[in-house]
């Protein structure tokens, strides 16, 4: 059995065919792709699954092997989704805010390439489940106080000469984001914390990147890695199986996926 993080900061047991069946729920019914009935049924086509940088390696390699050798899916990779999301909008540096559920996600990403060692998840909302709609409600003041904090401390873990371009370009995504009033507080508070690291640094000197309003900012991860994953194959972090694969298959580390 594997432990798997749900909703609410659950943890659950999972068996392989609980993950199978799942998997099949996602591909066969949601995605609606062809089922597999011979080793090349599926083709080249490619399956994209999106993680934070905080899953255990044991659930990604899981993942890939079941699409490997149960699903006889040719073409895989498991990624990072939150930097990924920057192809919706077609920038190379920004502080992408993951604004999720229950937590929320902080990765640096400067030109074009995630700073893995300054990633930063928020602690639990705690309470705070419902999505806040007043800046002054108990609700927005906890996630403000949570997201400020991680957000300071993943510019503070990047390497100098990278804080102030990554401090100075943010981009809110995930089911949280949105609230216009909750992520101006966000910024002013952000600005005021990091100015201690960033001399002449104020709210003035931050882009927000803005999306088109009709897409929702649950989407805006799906939407980039939709973007990455119908571009060409021209580099090794898209995994490609062979007959003498075996179910001891890896995944290929993140940082070739942003080469």
């Amino acid at each position: 059995r594997w432990r798997i993080r749900s909703l609410h900061d659950r943890w659950e047991d999972w068996t392989p065919d609980e993950l199978e069946s799942f998997l099949g729920h996602v591909l066969l019914d949601r995605l609606l792709v062809s089922p597999p009935t011979n080793a090349d049924s599926w083709g080249d086509t490619r399956i994209l699954v999106l993680e934070n940088m905080f899953t255990p390696r044991y659930i990604r390699d899981s993942v890939s092997d079941m699409l490997a050798h149960r699903f006889r899916c040719k073409w895989r990779m498991v990624t990072l989704g939150a930097p990924l999301s920057l192809y919706a909008i077609g920038q190379p540096t920004a502080l992408v805010v993951d604004m999720g559920h229950s937590s929320s996600r902080v990765v640096p990403v400067f030109a074009c390439m995630p700073v893995m060692e300054a990633a930063v998840e928020s602690a639990s909302y705690g309470k705070a489940r419902s999505r806040p709609t007043d800046e002054h409600s108990h609700s927005g003041d906890e996630i403000l106080e949570l997201v400020v904090s991680a957000m300071v401390e993943a510019v503070t873990k990047c390497p100098i000469d990278v804080r102030r371009p990554v401090a100075s370009k943010v981009y809110f995504v995930g089911g949280r984001s949105g609230c216009v009033s909750l992520e101006a507080d966000i910024l002013e508070a952000f600005a005021l914390l990091v100015s201690d690291k960033l001399p002449n640094f104020s709210s003035e000197s931050i882009t927000v990147f803005d999306t088109d309003p009709s897409m929702d900012p649950t989407d805006l991860i799906w939407i980039g890695a939709s973007i990455y994953g119908g571009m060409p194959v021209s580099h090794p972090a898209m995994h490609k199986s062979t007959a003498d694969d075996s179910m001891g298959v890896r995944v290929t580390d993140w940082l070739n996926t942003f080469q």
